[in-house]
């Protein structure tokens, strides 16, 4: 008897991403049910599809997809549906599952223009299950059927990065028994399901969903990106609310007015107004402040302002000096739920100021949601020095307090959740081989992070792969800097100077 078991598992033979591509390369027909299909699971096995001419794909699902924060999840509606019902769910599916973590790179985009290429010449089909199932089986019709028609696999895995790669799983492959019950048993779903991409008018929606809908699939022509730098440009250049009664105020409080206040004020404003949020983060001693106090005072909005226990008798100092008392309240970090109550009963507040916003880089803890409740639907203005501590999610979770990363206004794609968790797994993988590159137990794990980044085959972790990492790590921090530009304000004394 011919059964060979697939763990995924690095001293248990092939895992099943390769054994997929091997029989893909030498089958011209390969049936595909599953519980749902995603692009990192199809990004695995896409050139032993363009390698075969020859081949037809069908790719049956039987769940749904939902998202819970980042996490991605399949299940089963209770209640029966149309067949109109089940369509428009698969559809909804699709949107979620094909905008998922790591396919903001040319890389994706083009991976994803031979996908639809395919599900338009009928290479790939597509339908839906009538019923929920949740099954995970792979049938190959070999091309060559001297020996035997064709072999199946089955078990644990769905077809995503995860499920053919990267944990372990329990799947069985079978070739001298049962093909033709399981390709029974396939068929009969198939015939019994609900056709998505043989139906024209279902093709053309699930292709105009694909191009426009989802994160890779859209384009951005380049009049769009003029458009969207020439906006930028004039609305941080030519400032729309007059400076000089507050720059009068200062001098009237014997403060010295420093240009490079007013250049921040003006430029945080156009921030403010064009995405709902500024991060002012100059190091200690520049003044963040007065540069917020200046913001709120010149847009003339009632407002609150959340700061540590230390720095609320500061605050309220500040607010009499500007005269602004009267519009605004000043609340504890250490006291969310009283700032909370109060925007809930007073909802002309439109303006949130929060000092040493760095305390909320965890958007896993309760203080967070109390703080994102407050801000929510509300222009934000964070202060802290220390934006970026050890992971690009520190700066992420401050960003999502005024921006939806669904709807963002901050780059020209407005979706920027698989940007986010592209920058955060590729940095966590860098910083984890440079830290542990001496270990010796750990090589084989670096070796696999590693090749997963720069997508070449290496047998160990030298000198010439540490350089590579740095390298890296420098060019990454910079696309970062790039991408969070349009909501952050840093600078130091150097830059000042120069």
């Amino acid at each position: 008897m011919d059964l060979y078991i697939i763990t995924n598992r690095e001293n248990e033979g092939k895992n099943l991403n390769e054994r997929l591509n091997e029989l893909i390369r030498v089958s011209n027909q390969v049936d595909i049910l599953v519980g749902f299909f995603y692009l990192s699971g199809y990004n695995l096995i896409h050139k032993a599809i363009e390698e075969n001419p020859e081949l037809t794909m069908k790719i049956l699902v039987g769940l749904d997809v939902g998202k819970n924060e980042d996490l991605l999840y399949e299940f089963a509606y209770n209640e029966a549906k149309s067949r109109s019902e089940s369509v428009e769910k698969f559809f909804e599916s699709i949107k979620v599952a094909f905008n998922d973590e790591m396919t903001d790179n040319a890389a994706s985009y083009k991976l994803f223009q031979k996908l639809i290429e395919y599900i338009s010449d009928g290479k790939i089909q597509v339908r839906k299950t009538r019923e929920p199932n949740h099954s995970k089986l792979y049938i190959f019709h070999l091309a060559d059927k001297t020996i035997r028609p064709g072999l199946f696999i089955t078990g644990s895995s769905n077809l995503t990065k995860a499920g053919l790669n990267e944990q372990q799983e329990f799947n069985v492959e079978i070739s001298d028994f049962g093909f033709k019950e399981a390709y029974e048993f396939f068929s009969k779903l198939w015939d019994s399901s609900i056709p998505i991409t043989e139906k024209q008018e279902r093709k053309e929606k699930f292709i105009r969903i694909l191009s426009q809908e989802t994160h890779p699939g859209r384009s951005v022509s380049p009049v769009e990106a003029y458009a969207y730098i020439l906006k930028t440009y004039i609305d941080s250049a030519i400032p729309k609310h007059p400076v000089d009664e507050f720059k009068k105020l200062l001098s009237k409080n014997n403060y010295t007015v420093f240009t490079y206040q007013i250049d921040a004020i003006k430029d945080a404003i156009s921030k403010l107004e064009n995405h709902s949020g500024v991060i002012l983060a100059d190091v200690v001693g520049l003044g963040k402040t007065v540069i917020a106090l200046g913001i709120a005072k010149i847009l003339r909005e009632k407002g609150i302002v959340i700061a540590p226990p230390g720095l609320v008798n500061m605050w309220e100092e500040y607010l009499k000096q500007f005269r602004m008392r009267d519009d605004w309240e000043v609340f504890s970090i250490g006291k969310l739920d009283e700032p909370l109550e109060y925007v809930r009963e007073s909802p002309e507040v439109s303006l949130v100021i929060v000092d040493e916003v760095h305390r909320f880089r965890n958007p896993k803890t309760k203080s967070y949601e109390k703080l994102y409740n407050i801000c929510f639907g509300r222009k934000v203005i964070l202060l802290t020095a220390t934006p970026f501590n050890n992971r690009p999610s520190d700066i992420f979770s401050l960003i999502k307090l005024f921006q939806s990363s669904k709807n963002s206004t901050i780059d020209l794609s407005p979706n920027i959740e698989s940007k986010i968790a592209r920058f955060q797994s590729e940095y966590s993988k860098l910083l984890k081989i440079k830290k542990y590159a001496k270990l010796q137990k750990k090589q084989d794990e670096l070796v696999r992070l590693y090749q997963e980044v720069f997508k070449k085959t290496i047998s160990s972790i030298g000198k010439e792969e540490i350089n590579e990492v740095e390298e890296r790590i420098k060019k990454l921090s910079k696309e970062i800097r790039r991408f969070i530009e349009p909501v952050i304000i840093r600078r130091n004394r150097i830059d000042l100077k120069e």
